[in-house]
């Protein structure tokens, strides 16, 4: 059969054209069954984002672990790039950052609870223990944390070998000293706050009744009810207590102090909260304006030694 004769005979047998099928044969002499497969051609466009802003933004979420929202706002805030939550995804997206998920909670079947609503500082404040952390003297260790609902301010960060309430109590005579005492307290239900007897009144609630001080307990099994400490907890040890635990070979309870009480500084006047619109707590609670400027104070932990190539 001539090369001709075959072509057509191909062509009609499987139902294409002859000249299709001496495409086929011409890219089959030339690269081999290769040359069947499909031309994939994909166009590869180049970030907006200056390269420079593009190695912060990695160096943010390599050294912090920030969202997009937060490393958004950070660069609008100092004056360093505007780029919206989702520009910086996507950008985690291109150069295959990791990122988690996060679904919503739904609601607990069977407990009545309403969202607490505030509406100035000082109305409520949030109490809660972070730990036990334990020394390399044998000793635990916690750290007492009072919140403000409505600034989101650290108003105690404060290291305590106990869970007495006397020792909270005088703490909270410091705070009530420095801030005012607020209106209302909302802790949870363990013996540092609350009697095994219902009719019995606690030592800690009569203390607060004393100043005037209303005191909420949340609702059993609910730990969300005192979820503006519980947040606050959450950020004090990833980003403050355990690096520095795991970094240390020894610590001590001053130490540790110390390092809590930069952080709190550093929370208070220079970290953004997404809770109230990216703002820094203090400009909240006392509407004062402080906000550094391009990278200044970002950092809590050490400054990093860092090698970057700007291009």
């Amino acid at each position: 059969m001539t090369k001709a004769a075959a072509a057509e005979h191909t062509a009609t047998a499987h139902g294409m054209s002859t000249s299709t099928v001496r495409n086929y044969d011409r890219l089959v002499r030339q690269q081999g069954k290769r040359g069947l497969l499909p031309k994939i051609r994909v166009q590869v466009t180049p970030p907006r984002t200056p390269w420079e802003v593009i190695q912060i933004i990695l160096m943010l979420r390599r050294l912090l672990h920030w969202g997009g929202d937060r490393i958004a706002a950070e660069l609008k805030s100092r004056d360093i790039y505007t780029i919206s939550g989702q520009g910086v995804y996507n950008l985690f997206k291109r150069y295959r950052v990791y990122t988690r998920t996060y679904h919503p909670v739904g609601n607990r079947v069977g407990i009545a609870y309403t969202r607490l609503q505030v509406t100035h500082p000082n109305e409520t404040w949030h109490v809660d223990f972070a730990g036990p952390f334990l020394a390399d003297d044998e000793q635990k260790y916690w750290v007492l944390v009072v919140v403000d609902a409505y600034s989101r301010l650290l108003v105690t960060l404060q290291v305590v070998a106990s869970l007495e309430t006397g020792v909270v109590v005088g703490h909270l005579a410091h705070a009530f000293r420095d801030w005012g005492p607020p209106e209302r307290i909302v802790t949870d239900n363990a013996s540092t706050f609350r009697s095994v007897w219902e009719t019995d009144q606690h030592r800690f609630s009569t203390w607060l009744a004393e100043h005037g001080v209303e005191h909420q307990h949340i609702p059993p099994y609910y730990p969300e009810a005192n979820g503006k400490a519980e947040a606050a907890i959450k950020i004090v040890k990833r980003e403050a207590i355990t690096p520095f635990v795991t970094h240390q070979q020894t610590w001590t309870r001053t130490e540790l102090q110390q390092l809590l009480t930069r952080f709190r500084d550093y929370y208070n006047f220079d970290r953004l909260h997404g809770g109230i619109q990216w703002q820094p707590p203090i400009e909240v609670y006392a509407e004062f304006f402080h906000r550094p400027h391009h990278l200044e104070n970002l950092f809590f932990i050490e400054e990093p030694v860092l090698a970057l190539q700007f291009c």
